[in-house]
């Protein structure tokens, strides 16, 4: 029998964006905070990896939001051709 509450306050464009995910799944919000709570309780503890960025992450990031147009490749041999001509 289900009687718990669980209530949490997040940005809507975040909600938003994670409810597409759930939806494009095939599953509910509630069944996506039930799933992670039963992998937390499985693991004992976060069920994914959580880190700090370092700081050559944390450069990459701001060098890619600082940048209007990015490169976008259609083939992964298009990337590595890209990686070795740089």
């Amino acid at each position: 029998m289900r009687s718990a509450t669980v209530r949490a306050r997040i940005e809507p464009d975040l909600k938003n964006q994670a409810e597409h995910i759930f939806k494009a799944l095939g599953i509910l919000p509630a069944e996506a905070i039930r799933l992670f709570y039963h992998q937390s309780v499985l693991s004992r503890g976060i069920p994914f990896k959580l880190q700090i960025p370092n700081e050559k992450t944390l450069a990459a990031v701001a060098e890619l939001d600082s940048k209007k147009k990015h490169k976008r490749f259609h083939s992964v041999k298009k990337v590595l051709e890209s990686l070795e001509n740089d």
